[in-house]
């Protein structure tokens, strides 16, 4: 059972709570601000179609400002300064290589031997069986040839022995990691701070801290339908082979080995720090203000037991969290940063995706609506509420239950958290603006049986956890929900 310490658990996107089995969560509280002191909400009812029982308790709902600007942000790409700054608020003064594909030139000789054999009749016929057809054979030809002429050309450049090279902090197109795509006579194209339309680069460095290996992976993808631009930390492991079990238990054992592994629950004195050590964190690395929430998460599938820390965060703007953010239709990734680290809090993984700046900020003219606006607001909304509006996917969700012969016996939604904050929509040229907010994050329930095959009540929504998975959001200047 999750035990919070402060209102805001509304987390980004408030689909993106800890994966794996909570047991805990909290949070750092937010900072006093001058609005007056948080107040009670609670409500029970029934939508107006009398299929949805929803619920409002909150005992320390945030209280609603005179006034919040609007803010207009803008992705922007992560250049080679920020990329060091980032790298040197997780690492300190640990050196970082670049991370390459490279081979020796005795390694590239090998490599022509393997591939001229490769490109024979007799290795492809044993490789894709005797009798497959000539057509395929040449296509396979054709692809090894391209292998072995890279080798031929590598040779001439290559190194008589790899070393390790400092990082450059240069970005490079995709193919210069690939297998075979290293840059022997180093002609790649490279940036570090403006790229071209429509390309991804990437920007890709290896180090140890404490003895443990990391990869430290920048993205920035300015393609036309989708723009990313990433940070993605992890633990190079060495590949574990054997079956699904054997896998499991020598990734088990390197963790284990590198000091990676918890084998119980964090308690809450372990996740009050994991969120302060999230918080300084993002400080050094240059982040800006996160609010984090932490929760203790089971590792069953990477090695079969065990438990981590996942931290997961959003952004602060003027004093307030973005409490939600779309991925929807747009064309690029919320913004967020997500931390997985042991019960002592060394690091396993990080993720941050889609930093933003500032680009407007509209203060505005109007007073927000208050709370005694907002309440009966949202509350006609609520009610106003089917299931085709309120439940993730309906369409395909009543096909698949009709499909399986599913009756549906309730559908609840429990909120127990009244946040005010930021949510994040699209506005056209690229752009996003973040509205004065009032969030109602929720747990739904659809509970059903199946008649002869499941009689007893079960749950038919696909659940992660206890997690927040619908949020209903409500606009402070008009007071329309969104979304």
């Amino acid at each position: 059972m999750k035990k919070y310490i402060s209102l805001f658990l509304c987390c980004a996107a408030l689909l993106m709570c800890a994966c794996g089995s909570p047991e805990q969560s909290a949070e750092i509280p937010a900072p006093v601000g001058d609005t007056v002191a948080a107040q009670a909400v609670n409500a029970e009812f029934t939508t107006d179609d009398g299929l949805i029982k929803i619920s409002i308790h909150d005992d320390n709902a945030d209280s609603i400002p005179a006034a919040m600007p609007v803010l207009r942000v803008r992705p922007k790409i992560i250049t080679s300064d920020m990329a060091r700054q980032m790298a040197k608020g997780l690492f300190g003064e640990a050196e970082l290589y670049e991370y390459s594909e490279e081979l020796s030139k005795a390694e590239i000789a090998d490599m022509i031997a393997a591939y001229e054999y490769a490109v024979t009749d007799e290795s492809i016929k044993a490789d894709h069986g005797a009798d497959a057809p000539q057509s395929w054979i040449e296509s396979v030809r054709d692809a090894r040839l391209a292998i072995l002429e890279y080798y031929r050309n590598a040779y001439a450049n290559a190194r008589e022995e790899v070393t390790p090279r400092a990082c450059e902090w240069k970005f490079y197109p995709m193919e210069h990691y690939a297998v075979h795509g290293f840059d022997y006579a180093g002609s790649d194209p490279y940036y570090t701070d403006a790229f071209p339309a429509g390309m991804s680069v990437d920007l890709r460095a290896v180090t140890e801290l404490g003895g443990v290996p990391y990869e430290f992976w920048v993205n920035n993808n300015e393609r036309v339908d989708f723009r990313n631009h990433s940070l993605s930390v992890f633990v190079l492991m060495p590949d574990p082979g054997g079956t699904a079990e054997e896998r499991r238990a020598q990734t088990r054992e390197w963790y284990m080995s590198m000091g990676l592994y918890s084998d119980a629950a964090a308690d809450e004195s372990a996740l009050e720090a994991a969120c302060a050590k999230a918080v300084a964190l993002a400080n050094e690395m240059g982040l800006g203000e996160w609010r984090f929430n932490a929760a203790a998460a089971d590792r069953t599938e990477i090695t079969g037991e065990g438990w981590q820390i996942d931290v997961t965060g959003r952004p602060v703007y003027e004093g307030y969290p973005v409490n939600w953010q779309s991925a929807a239709g747009q064309d690029c990734c919320p913004e967020s940063l997500t931390i997985r680290m042991t019960n002592s809090g060394a690091l396993i993984d990080l993720q941050y995706t889609s930093p933003m700046e500032i680009v407007e900020v509209t203060e505005q003219t109007a007073a927000l609506k208050t709370r005694e606006d907002m309440e009966p607001l949202a509350i006609q909304a609520m009610r106003e509420l089917s299931c085709e509006t309120l439940i993730p996917g309906h369409a395909s969700e009543k096909e698949y239950w009709d499909a399986i012969g599913a009756v549906i016996t309730e559908v609840r939604l429990d909120i127990d958290s009244v946040c005010v904050g930021y949510i994040r929509v699209p506005c056209g040229g690229g752009d996003f603006l973040l509205v004065p907010s009032l969030s109602f994050p929720g747990r739904l329930s659809v509970t059903g049986s199946i008649p002869g095959v499941h009689e007893s009540p079960m749950e038919l929504l696909d659940r992660d956890g206890d997690g927040y998975n619908v949020s209903l959001d409500f606009d402070l200047l008009d007071g329309g929900r969104i979304g």
